[in-house]
Parts: structure tokens; C-alpha cells; sequence
């Protein structure tokens, strides 16, 4: 019989069921027995259990994940959620911004490949190889026109050297220039005149839009660019000793009044590179 509906059959004096209700108790099943000579037995009753949910221990996620994996069954939905989210105090320590996000991780020495459009975006987001010739002109000069107005304003020599001739002057100044040493210190000619080389070679460096962008050896493309940067300040520190505009050998006459020699035009761009790299 049902447990959950009323029932209507009970036992009356002649062994004949009668129409009587009895209401029967939820998860309560009623076994009604004939004795002998059809005498009743006592009605008996019969406890069904009732399935009871027992609450889940509160133990943490990795611990319940490793239970489930000796036991061989597969993981809870929402376990694997839940030990998929950072704990709370994960997201405490978590920064919410990093410094080197917005550095695209891509190559810095390489161009991209494609259509016109391409190049054209790939140079709009900062992968131009342009070199800027008109500042990195400007900045040599600006660096020179420095050290003559140093010279002039704290050098007796090079201010007596004004007089005279400028293109004859010039010309037996270059003369002049011969052997190794020029007769300055050990601290001019091997720190102070490659930090120069270093200076102009870095102002290739800086003009350049490849180059700059370059991280020490990461490629053959680095050491390309950084050799076209001494070739640079090479060219820069020969015009510093014997260049026709502003120089030591116009302005002050080195080679005419003083002893001058190719030490700066070696040391100079070759040791510069190196304070460069």
C-alpha cells in the first residue's frame, strides 16, 4: 500500500474488511495479517527510513579534489570551479596592474612582413626603422660647439690661436699631425675623449628608430646597428680633431702651436663604443 494516501481497509469481528478510514502515518506502511480460524493479528507496523542529507564537511577544495582521485570518481562540478578561482587571498596580493604589461612582446630588431597597409600600421606603432638625420646633425654639433666654447673661454691657447689665417693656418695644422701621443694626459686621451665617442655614438643610437629600440646582443641586427653608430661617432670625433669647420685644428691650431698625434682618432670612436654599449 501507498504510505502517502489514506487508506479505507481495516479488519472487522467476521474477518471482513470494512469500510472504515484509517489514516495512515507518512513513511508508515500498515501489514495487516489473518491469525488462525481467521482471528486478526495486531495490525504491525513497519519504519521506513527516511533518506536523511547530511551536510559536507567543510574541508578545503584540494583536499576533497584528492579524495575524489584515489577514490577513482570524477571531481564535482563545482569543486572544479571553486578550485579553479584564486583563493581570497590570492586576489588580496595580486597587483592589479603590472609595469610590463603594455610592452608588446614582439620582435624589436625584425620588420614586419606584409602589404603597404601593414607596414604602414607596424610604423604608426612605434616598429619604424627611420633615422633621423636632422637632430642627430643638430645634437653632434650642439656637443662640439660646447667643447670649443670651453676651450675657448678657459684655454690662453686656443683664444692666441684665433689670430692669423684661417685656411693657411688649417692647412699646416693638419701637417702637424703626426705619431702616436699628442702630449695630453693619460685621463684626456683613454677617458675623457672616448666618453665623447660614447656621446655621438649614442646620438646615432637615439636618432635611429630600430636602434634604440634594441636590447644588448639579443641579435646580428644589434651589432650592425651599434657598428653604424661607431662609424658615426668615428666620423664626428675626426672631424673634432681635424675637420674643416669647427674643430681643434681650425679654431685652436693644435698642429700648428702644439704637438698633435692620432691617438684621439683611434681611442676616441674605438673605446667610445664600448662606454656606448
Amino acid at each position: 500500500m501507498s504510505a502517502q494516501a489514506s487508506q479505507v481497509r481495516s479488519v472487522g469481528m467476521d474477518g471482513h474488511p470494512s469500510k472504515e478510514t484509517l489514516a495512515v502515518e507518512p513513511a508508515v506502511v500498515v501489514v495487516e495479517a489473518n491469525g488462525i480460524h481467521g482471528t486478526p493479528e495486531p495490525t504491525q507496523r513497519l519504519l521506513i527510513p527516511q533518506t536523511e542529507t547530511k551536510q559536507k564537511p567543510n574541508l578545503p577544495v584540494s583536499v576533497v579534489s584528492q579524495a575524489a582521485k584515489d577514490s577513482g570518481e570524477p571531481p564535482v562540478a563545482e569543486e572544479v570551479a571553486a578550485s579553479s578561482e584564486p583563493s581570497a587571498s590570492q586576489k588580496a596580493f595580486e597587483p592589479s596592474w603590472r609595469p610590463f604589461d603594455h610592452i608588446p612582446r614582439q620582435s624589436r630588431f625584425l620588420k614586419d612582413v606584409g602589404n603597404e597597409a601593414d607596414e604602414t600600421r607596424s610604423a604608426d606603432n612605434g616598429h619604424s626603422e627611420k633615422f633621423h638625420w636632422t637632430p642627430a646633425i643638430l645634437q653632434s654639433v650642439a656637443i662640439q660647439g660646447f667643447q670649443i666654447s670651453y676651450a675657448l673661454v678657459l684655454q690662453d691657447k686656443t683664444r692666441r690661436a684665433l689670430k692669423g689665417k684661417y685656411w693657411e693656418d688649417y692647412w699646416e695644422s693638419i701637417k702637424g699631425v703626426s705619431g702616436w701621443n699628442d702630449g695630453n694626459k693619460v685621463f684626456t686621451n683613454y677617458v675623457a675623449h672616448p666618453m665623447q665617442g660614447g656621446m655621438t655614438g649614442f646620438i646615432f643610437v637615439q636618432n635611429h628608430d630600430r636602434a634604440k629600440r634594441q636590447k644588448f646582443g639579443e641579435s646580428r641586427q644589434y651589432w650592425k646597428d651599434r657598428f653604424k653608430a661607431f662609424v658615426w661617432s668615428a666620423a664626428w670625433s675626426t672631424n673634432w680633431e681635424i675637420g674643416p669647420m669647427i674643430s681643434q685644428s681650425t679654431i685652436g691650431n693644435v698642429g700648428l702651436y702644439g704637438k698633435s698625434g692620432y691617438v684621439d682618432l683611434v681611442i676616441t670612436p674605438t673605446v667610445g663604443t664600448g662606454w656606448l654599449l
